[in-house]
């Protein structure tokens, strides 16, 4: 009898160790899936889209400073290459960029371009700046009808999550507000938010995204590329 019990023993342990292999698997399988699902549909939802960056200042006006260089014009230039270039190479959309160098745009040029070029997005980045210890994250829009307090929401959400997953960096979640900035002013029928991605006089934010190379840099891009996908499926 006991060898018997010790048989059934052995037999429920190589099923319970089977089935745990098979449901890892079948986990494997539908990460998989949904990973190729979302790649998918980034690929599909960016086709024919136009979205309009506006990397702020520049030229004349390099914005706010960082402990040292780079600072914000440089900074926000590199993102919005940066993020045109998964934009167009990854998903297939199509990008307008108010300035592609180290030049001054005028804020009423930046406000034309996000009417003349009729896009589903236009999105003006910028970095804070306040008093050395300030920090964090926060979006704005100006129309409240339309659909630009959606997108605001969508981008917000996705830089603080994708923030999150850098290595020894909590975010701060400073929120979505309204705000009157001129480029961000065009038409209600235009989605157009501006992001204050992170406090570039903070050491510690600037640290994260003072180089291309940084985690915090890819993030900083790919969080206004998730966000603008969330807004567009």
């Amino acid at each position: 009898f006991m060898a018997q019990a010790c048989s059934i023993e052995h037999y429920k342990t190589k099923f319970f160790i089977c089935q745990e292999v098979i449901n890892i698997f079948l986990i494997i399988i539908n990460l998989s899936i949904s990973f190729y699902r979302v790649a998918s549909a980034v690929n599909m939802n960016m086709k024919e889209k136009v979205i309009v960056i506006d990397p702020g200042h520049g030229g004349s006006d390099p914005g706010a400073s960082g402990p040292s260089a780079p600072h914000e014009a440089t900074l926000v230039l590199r993102c919005g290459t940066a993020l045109k270039n998964r934009i167009v190479n990854e998903c297939g959309g199509t990008v307008k960029m108010t300035r592609t160098t180290d030049t001054f745009v005028s804020l009423s040029s930046r406000k034309a371009s996000s009417v003349s070029y009729d896009p589903y997005i236009f999105c003006s980045l910028h970095l804070n700046a306040f008093n050395t210890t300030a920090k964090g994250t926060e979006t704005y829009y100006y129309w409240t009808s339309g659909n630009s307090s959606l997108l605001a929401n969508k981008v917000q959400a996705q830089l603080i999550a994708n923030f999150k997953t850098v290595s020894g960096f909590t975010p701060t979640n400073r929120g979505v507000k309204t705000a009157n900035y001129t480029v961000i002013m065009g038409s209600s029928n235009v989605p157009a938010v501006l992001t204050e991605g992170l406090f570039v006089d903070n050491k510690t934010e600037w640290n994260i995204i003072k180089s291309e190379s940084n985690d915090g840099f890819k993030k900083w891009v790919q969080g206004h590329l998730y966000g603008f996908y969330d807004r567009l499926v």
